[in-house]
């Protein structure tokens, strides 16, 4: 439906902006849409509309969500190879896209280490998401190292957060 408003829009010569798309590529990521939301970000390029950090940031997600994490890890690399510092919320979304993406729990935590090196506070959901990973895959010791880790950094722990740990460290049998 997304979609078909876009094309309405351009039919009845109505530019649509950045945040026509954000919305759009926001329906991808919902509906796990990944190579829609990536035609959508190459043709934002291609009417000289830059995309911002949401409209990435919803792409890399949308191909987290769809289960193609090499096409997410090619948006992150672009992100960095333009010289941008990318943002919490990036990081956020790429370890989300581990997280849905079984077996990537040390992308995740490699991520983790990256913001560090970057000086990037991360919030909440950046963390949870890097914990989730490795929760899914059984590395209930990571997922408490991550835990601890937000605490000592002074990020402001959330119920997620602390459901994530609880899930982990029982199947740990703790």
């Amino acid at each position: 439906l997304a979609a078909h408003l876009l094309s309405a829009m351009r039919l009845s010569r109505v530019e649509p902006s950045t945040v026509t798309y954000n919305a759009v590529l926001g329906a991808c990521e919902k509906s796990a849409q990944w190579a829609f939301a990536l035609q959508l970000v190459a043709e934002m390029r291609a009417f000289g509309l830059p995309p911002d950090d949401v409209a990435l940031n919803t792409a890399i997600r949308a191909c987290g969500v769809g289960k193609h994490l090499d096409r997410a890890i090619a948006l992150w690399e672009e992100i960095q190879q333009s010289g941008a510092k990318p943002a919490d919320s990036t990081f956020a979304a790429m370890a989300s896209a581990c997280e849905k993406n079984a077996g990537e729990w040390p992308r995740a935590l490699a991520l983790l280490c990256e913001a560090r090196l970057a000086a990037v506070q991360l919030s909440a959901p950046s963390y949870n998401a890097a914990a989730g990973a490795c929760e899914k895959q059984g590395r209930w010791e990571w997922s408490l190292h991550i835990f601890d880790g937000m605490r000592k950094s002074g990020c402001q722990l959330d119920l997620v957060s602390y459901c994530t740990t609880l899930s982990a460290t029982a199947a740990s049998r703790f």
